[in-house]
């Protein structure tokens, strides 16, 4: 199981997008949906042709169960690997979120009854994935595809993160350049710990246009 999980994360943090349109030219908006999942459709007075758009003003509360975050992510199914979101800030750039790890988790070893911290990476590669969903939330920005450049830096001070426990990743923005962004991430073994159980430079990238990164030249 574990080799298939390490063969699924040759593509990271890449979000399927939703057309976007603009009131202003044309368009009459319907707001729809729930408090916590807003989406609005845009109808073009002319032709009658609907379209959606995530554009809709959203703040978040501080504390974002599993439930609410698997809508602001790409990931899905057993490569969602968050439990829930306790802390963010989307002007300091930084977040804190939680995994319960069981043996469902798609990286669990039953040998060691817990997950290699090689892994680590990705835990906090998609809490840097919820950070930019509530960031695009707040500020009614459309969300655009993303792929993780590096992982550097990368140490980690034990072998597994033990079935049982909940893991917790803290991580703050420390650049951005144009649509560049690198995040300091800590892994913590439990909320007690005062030392992180795996540590890691992540350094991600968004885009306009995803199709255009694999056209040959």
């Amino acid at each position: 199981k574990a080799d298939r999980a390490r063969k699924n994360l040759c593509v990271e943090f890449l979000c399927v997008r939703r057309c976007e349109c603009e009131p202003s030219a044309g368009f009459d908006v319907i707001v729809s949906g729930e408090s916590r999942s807003h989406s609005a459709a845009c109808t073009d007075r002319k032709t009658g042709r609907t379209m959606e758009s995530e554009t809709i003003r959203e703040n978040l509360p501080q504390r974002i169960e599993r439930d609410v975050l698997i809508d602001l992510l790409p990931h899905k199914g057993k490569m969602f690997l968050l439990s829930r979101v306790t802390q963010h800030d989307t002007e300091a750039h930084t977040i804190t979120s939680e995994y319960d790890i069981t043996p469902e988790c798609i990286f669990y070893e039953a040998a060691s009854d817990g997950v290699p911290t090689w892994a680590g990476f990705e835990f906090m590669a998609q809490g840097i994935s919820a950070l930019t969903g509530i960031t695009n939330k707040a500020l009614a920005r459309r969300p655009r595809p993303g792929f993780i450049l590096s992982v550097s830096k990368f140490k980690a001070a034990v072998p597994y993160l033990k079935s049982g426990t909940t893991i917790v990743m803290k991580i703050k923005e420390d650049y951005r350049s144009e649509m560049t962004y690198s995040y300091n991430c800590e892994l913590f073994a439990s909320a007690s710990d005062r030392e992180p159980a795996v540590s890691s430079t992540i350094t991600v990238m968004e885009t306009e246009d995803i199709m255009n990164l694999f056209k040959d030249e």
